[in-house]
Parts: C-alpha cells; sequence; structure tokens
C-alpha cells in the first residue's frame, strides 16, 4: 500500500525554532507510520525552507535511520514547484523544459504541409500544452511582470504559435501572435487566474452568477481611485491589487 504526496507544514519564528519543530513531528510521523503498518521512504523525502533574505542561517541537519534528509531550494508537490522565495522561477523553468518535451511529439501530426488543420490544431495545442501551461497559474500568474520569469512563458507560447500558424522561424513572438489572432500567453495566464478566484469565490458565497468586472473610474485611461480593482461575484466582492492587471 502507498500513502502518496505526504506533506508537512510547520511555521516557527526563527530558523533554531525550525530545527526543533521538525526532528519533533519527523519523529511523530515515523512512529504514527509504524503504529499503521506504512513504511516512510526516505529516500523521497525532503525539505524546504521557506524564509526570508535577512533571516538568520542555521545549519539545519535532519536524519531518519541514519540517513541525512535533503534540503532543497525547491520541491514537487501535487505537480507545482515551489521555491523557497516563492518566486516561482523554478516552476515555469519546468514547465518550459516540458512544453519543449511536447511540441516535437505534436509536430508529427501537424506538419507545415501536411496533417491537421489549422482549427483543429489550435484546438489540440489549447488542450494539451495549454491546459498544462494554465495549471496552478492562480499562484504564480503575478510573477509573470517579470521580464526574467516571462521570457519562458514567451519561449513556450512561440513554439505553439509556430506550429499553429504554420509561421517560419523567423517570425518573432508578438508578430506570431497578431497573426495567429492568439493572445500573448501571460495575458491568458492572468486572465484564467482571476477567473479561478472569482469563480472559486461564487462557490464559497453560494453564488451561481458572476458579475462582469467593474472599475470605480469611468475612463479606463483613468487612474483607479483605489489601489485595488472590484471583481464582484454575488453578495461577497473579491479584490485583485491592480498591480497584478496594470503591469502584466
Amino acid at each position: 500500500m502507498y500513502a502518496d504526496d505526504t506533506l508537512l507544514l510547520l511555521i516557527a519564528t526563527n530558523m533554531r525554532e525550525a530545527n526543533q519543530k521538525i526532528k519533533r513531528e519527523v519523529k511523530q510521523i515515523k512512529q504514527d507510520m509504524l503504529n499503521g503498518g506504512l513504511l516512510l521512504n526516505v529516500g523521497k523525502t525532503e525539505i524546504m525552507l521557506m524564509k526570508k533574505k535577512r533571516d538568520e542561517i542555521v545549519p539545519l541537519s535532519i536524519e531518519i535511520d541514519g540517513r541525512q534528509i535533503a534540503i532543497k531550494r525547491a520541491i514537487k508537490y501535487l505537480g507545482v514547484w515551489p521555491d523557497e522565495e516563492l518566486t516561482w522561477e523554478t516552476h515555469i523553468k519546468k514547465m518550459y523544459e516540458k512544453v519543449c518535451k511536447m511540441i516535437p511529439k505534436l509536430m508529427v501530426l501537424a506538419r507545415n504541409t501536411f496533417g491537421y488543420s489549422t482549427d483543429a490544431r489550435r484546438t489540440m495545442l489549447e488542450g494539451t500544452i495549454g491546459a498544462y501551461m494554465k495549471y496552478a497559474s492562480v499562484a504564480f500568474a503575478h510573477r509573470l511582470k517579470y521580464a526574467y520569469i516571462a521570457k519562458y512563458v514567451k519561449r513556450a507560447h512561440r513554439a505553439m504559435l509556430l506550429c499553429y500558424g504554420r509561421l517560419y522561424q523567423s517570425v518573432s513572438y508578438l508578430p506570431g501572435s497578431v497573426i495567429c489572432n492568439w493572445v500573448p500567453m501571460k495575458y491568458a495566464l492572468a486572465a484564467h487566474a482571476i477567473m479561478y478566484a472569482r469563480k472559486k469565490d461564487a462557490r464559497l458565497t453560494g453564488s451561481t452568477i458572476l458579475q462582469e468586472p467593474s472599475r470605480d473610474h469611468k475612463n479606463v485611461g483613468d487612474k483607479p481611485k483605489s489601489p485595488f480593482y472590484p471583481f464582484h461575484s454575488g453578495a461577497s466582492p473579491v479584490y485583485i491589487p491592480s498591480f497584478q492587471l496594470s503591469k502584466f
């Protein structure tokens, strides 16, 4: 019997307290698993410390059955790669690497001179790579305003555009997006994240109607009167910080 994806989350005010808590809880978990007839796979056990840069650095040494547990800067959990500073750079890099492996396989079915039609290619790309890139976007979409993060999404989407539009390799990203009539992926991910937040709020409030987003200023070019754009879903508003929308 396998119990997969077990996660222990601990909160501490300093590194010394974190060290003590981890050792105590790991010892307790190991005993509970033995009592339940389960075994802990020490080889797959990892630790990640999420801390601020100015926090005191204290060596962390955790052992289970005489084996040292690895301290990682990022770990994979349920298909997502959070890192110790929540920059999401590792996750987006891993996403880009996987997209690069998927594109050649899809190109077998969608060559420039034969294969599926243009509409079928769009459906295929959106249903495979597009769905994969949108997974967990509610967590990392706000980081796409940084160029060193967004460049991986641009490269992945450009590969999709070349396949979909049968474009030359010399066509750059934004012209390719216009030719294919495909919204740049970082905006699509931001929109998906916002709509997910609105739908989640609607479920929590029991509302089934999602109202159109409204701003507290009349003209699009005007600056908002408050630092938030209100998105109303049912009786309870969901507030999205304006920087997540205006700086993409």
